[in-house]
């Protein structure tokens, strides 16, 4: 009865590996299909400092969508300030 109750719980502790395994894959195939950005990820993008930001972002350069009072970009809008990026070399 207990080689059997042991065996039971290899196979359940085999089980939830796996699924740990599914769900880390998971997110990060999530990560890297987001499509939005936030601030400091676009800085970090562009490699800008804050006093760049926002002057780009005062100057229309870079237009950001409000979510809950935080500055996103979808990176399909970008294309702009990454090719201005390097152009200037810096990306």
């Amino acid at each position: 009865m207990k080689n059997w109750m042991n065996e039971v719980l290899n196979i359940l502790k085999g089980i939830l590996t796996l699924l740990t395994e599914i769900r880390l894959k998971e997110q990060e195939k999530a990560y890297r299909q987001r499509t939005m950005l936030n601030k400091y990820e676009v800085m970090v993008l562009l490699q800008i400092t804050d006093t760049t930001y926002r002057h780009c972002v005062k100057k229309r350069l870079l237009i950001p969508t409000h979510i809950h009072s935080i500055d996103m970009y979808n990176v399909e809008d970008l294309q702009g300030a990454l090719e201005e990026s390097r152009r200037k070399g810096r990306f």
